[in-house]
């Protein structure tokens, strides 16, 4: 699901934007196109937020309309605070006439000077601006849906502007111990530097600082949340027994995150979960004193990834649901029905590739419940949390090496100099271009940290509404 909003300017200024290889100016940039989360391919979002320029149904030259005692009017041109905040407000205006004529004057003097000189070619309507999200989700595929839009300030950046990020990583809770994963996620708690628990962008990004605001893992039967103020707390139990076939998810929320940072997060955390590491570890990982280097490990799968919720202090868009609602409701009606007649027929498939002393069994090996999907279903199944699919025929727990005596990469520092290093690399293309993009991305741009907090307060301040 994804929330848009909209900068509606026809005369914007594009010649700042940035160009490709040929010179052109590509139409994402030349939109000032912006995304909330970036996400990885594979990663899933339910509460994304883009920014872009859009055109709008009001056409340049259109002027309000004045009420006089026998007649209605032109006024003054239309601005951009004059335009309506939604779909459903309705503004009468003079706009020009749709002929060939105007057209090309338009086209020839793209001017408010050039229509005014015309007052015979305007012609008084009523108009509402373009419902954006029906538009766009009759061309979208059915998994992404625009929920609703809103107009904004001009500086407004979705991803700048937005002063929290959510994100939930779903997983099985097969024997997993959620207090040691609790208490380890608590630790990451408050502002900490994260290098070792991301991938480092070093062409890209200087500070590994980011701020985790709070934290928690929910099962069906209870919730461990965690905070930097009041550390694990657990609520009641919802139900009376645990069980190993329950979803569960870690949800995470911050201001910003680093790349790959959620999944090397989990990754760590799955390993405390199955006895492999202590909670502890976590705070050696953010030691980066003690431990500048990250030690080697695998990121954790991106399909059980969710980015929940972008939040702008700013920001009230509005919901285009009135259609989209039904037709969903419609769909998830139909899916109920048949749901029950699937969930039996799958069942009675699954147990005729089931050995009979299993029939009744709760658990099965894991071997033979990817044996039994795979016929079935005819889709492969992802290996327990943590496990790496190259160790066939082994579990970790038999060739675990414990994280801080694993072999390390290379310090951020290390990483720099081979960046600037030119001369000494055999690969002197390849290096040179790293090396002009760290010059543009962290040389030139590279901030003091009173500076940046004075960007993200401005853009924090940015926002929009469709009230």
């Amino acid at each position: 699901m994804i929330d848009f909003s909209v900068r509606r300017d026809n005369n914007h200024d594009d010649t700042a934007s940035e160009k490709d290889e040929k010179g052109d100016v590509s139409a994402r940039t030349a939109s000032k196109y912006s995304r909330c989360g970036r996400t990885d391919k594979g990663v899933h979002a339910n509460g994304q937020v883009i920014a872009l320029y859009l055109k709008s149904a009001f056409p340049v030259g259109t002027k309000l309309s004045l009420s006089n005692k026998d007649n209605i009017e032109p006024g003054e041109f239309l601005t951009e605070e004059d335009l309506p905040k939604n779909s459903l407000d309705a503004i009468e205006c003079y706009v020009p006439r749709r002929s060939k004529k105007s057209k090309k004057q338009s086209n020839n003097n793209n001017n408010n000077q050039s229509i005014d000189e015309h007052h015979d070619s305007l012609e008084l309507k009523t108009i509402t601006e373009y419902d954006y999200a029906r538009i766009l989700n009759n061309v979208l595929p059915p998994s992404i849906r625009i929920t609703g839009w809103c107009p904004v300030s001009s500086e407004f950046s979705a991803r700048f502007s937005c002063s929290k990020r959510t994100y939930r990583y779903f997983f099985p809770r097969r024997n997993l111990d959620l207090n040691a994963m609790s208490k380890a996620l608590s630790y990451m708690m408050g502002r900490h530097d994260f290098r070792n628990l991301c991938k480092m962008n070093c062409e890209q990004v200087y500070n590994f600082e980011r701020v985790i605001l709070e934290g928690k893992i929910v099962t069906p039967h209870r919730v461990y949340k965690v905070s930097e103020e009041s550390g694990v707390s657990h609520h009641s139990e919802l139900m009376n027994d645990a069980d190993p076939r329950d979803v569960c998810y870690v949800e995470i929320v911050g201001q910003a995150f680093l790349w790959h940072q959620i999944r090397c997060i989990m990754a760590v955390l799955f390993l405390i979960g199955r006895g492999l590491e202590r909670p502890s570890v976590v705070k050696e990982l953010l030691d980066i004193v003690t431990n500048p280097a990250k030690p080697s490990y695998e990121m954790a799968s991106e399909n059980a990834l969710v980015l929940q919720d972008c939040t702008f202090a700013n920001l009230a868009l509005g919901r285009s649901i009135s259609k989209e609602r039904k037709r969903k409701e419609q769909k998830r009606d139909g899916m109920l029905v048949s749901s029950d007649m699937l969930e039996e027929d799958i069942e009675q498939s699954l147990r005729k590739h089931i050995p009979t002393n299993y029939s009744t069994a709760n658990i099965l090996p894991w071997s033979m419940a990817i044996d039994a999907i795979a016929n079935v279903l005819n889709v492969h199944p992802h290996l327990p949390n943590g496990v790496n699919a190259s160790t066939k025929g082994l579990t970790e727990s038999t060739i675990h090496t414990p994280l801080m005596e694993r072999a390390r990469g290379t310090t951020y520092e290390e990483k720099v100099q081979s960046i600037l290093s030119v001369e000494s690399n055999g690969n002197g293309k390849t290096t040179s271009k790293r090396k002009e993009r760290y010059e543009e991305n962290i040389i030139k741009k590279r901030k003091t940290a009173d500076e940046d907090k004075a960007f993200y307060d401005h853009m924090l301040k940015q926002g929009g509404s469709s009230v």
